[in-house]
């Protein structure tokens, strides 16, 4: 940053805390809620572990009275080394998860302090090291995400429920040994004495938000088969194929079967054939998001192209012929004589 930037940041800093100050000394003097916002210079992090509030546990989170009023809720606020959300209130620091939830709370201070107590037992989201070492049979719910569980099993399209097993769900053996995916260790939280694994994030937040709700469930007797892991390289040729490549070219046989493509100038068989590859190019779940779109760019010309000789086939009549000159024609013509390798390179 240049000295002018600096200068100019600085300044700012200097000058919110100003305001702030005055703006909470003010309001203290009134007796009104007062914004600790930009306060931090003048407020030592002794006193701010002594004055909080009924809403804090000692070495737990800081939960939002507003949502713990409203909705019984427990919302964790996020921390904020400039005490962004932090009101107080007769000497007693509050804390609130957002704008929102903050000018609610300063509003009307006296409704949300009257709020219930906080329940006894409260979630605990563990860390990675920690839930790297929860043995499997520790796990509640026989290791399955409780949050599904009790969502129950999706409706078909009739209406119709699926069985409960649906239900039961839990993260992938193989995301265990994934960096960017640890999914299967990372969510699990610790609450009234038992460990609960969570599928993802999202269920893991409404777990932390009701957790009371998603204890005590009862499985059912039948419970689906676990998967194990299989060394893939250890099958034979045939359950090589069936675990690798089997789904992806039995999609790309249907696309080719309901396309039944035919480029300009080539016959039937190659036409369906590198239709095949590049659908399988343009599927592969490995490409890369730059790889991906390429290949995607390069299927849909080519399948544009073999479009070209199904113009109109649908009723029982032939199409009419096309004049020289016409869009069409002179697409035809050109795809003719680039031929298909130009679409296969992408």
């Amino acid at each position: 940053q240049s000295k002018a930037a600096i200068h100019a940041e600085v300044r700012e800093t200097l000058v919110g805390s100003s305001l702030g100050r005055q703006l909470y000394l003010e309001r203290k003097c009134t007796g009104l809620p007062a914004p600790l916002h930009h306060q931090a210079k003048w407020i030592s992090k002794q006193e701010l572990v002594d004055k909080r509030g009924r809403f804090t546990r000692e070495g737990a989170d800081d939960y939002c009275p507003v949502h713990w009023k409203l909705h019984d809720e427990l919302v964790v606020c996020p921390k904020n080394k400039a005490l962004k959300f932090v009101v107080d209130i007769d000497d007693e620091l509050l804390v609130a998860c957002g704008e929102e939830c903050k000018w609610d709370l300063s509003s009307n201070p006296k409704y949300y302090m009257d709020a219930k107590p906080l329940p006894d037992d409260l979630p605990a989201l563990l860390s990675r090291e920690e839930a790297a070492v929860v043995p499997e049979d520790q796990l509640e719910c026989k290791g399955y995400c409780p949050v599904t569980f009790f969502d129950g099993p999706e409706k078909q399209e009739n209406g119709a429920l699926l069985p409960i097993q649906t239900a039961l769900r839990k993260p992938e053996k193989d995301e265990e040994q994934d960096h960017h995916q640890q999914h299967i260790r990372v969510w699990v939280v610790a609450y009234a004495g038992a460990k609960y694994r969570m599928l993802d994030e999202a269920k893991t937040d409404r777990f932390m938000r009701t957790p009371w709700k998603f204890r005590g469930l009862q499985l059912p007797v039948k419970l689906p088969f676990e998967k194990e892991k299989v060394d893939i390289n250890a099958l034979p040729l045939v359950g090589y194929l069936e675990q690798t490549v089997v789904d992806g070219v039995t999609d790309g046989l249907l696309s080719v079967g309901k396309a039944c493509p035919r480029f300009p100038g080539i016959g039937n068989k190659e036409s369906a054939l590198k239709y095949l590859a590049l659908y399988l190019r343009a599927t592969n779940p490995k490409n890369s998001p730059v790889a991906s779109r390429l290949y995607a760019e390069a299927f849909d010309r080519y399948r544009q192209a073999c479009e070209l000789l199904t113009r109109g086939c649908s009723g029982p009549t032939l199409p009419a012929a096309l004049p020289l000159g016409h869009e069409l024609v002179e697409q035809f013509v050109q795809a003719k004589q680039v031929g298909p390798q130009e679409y296969v390179k992408g």
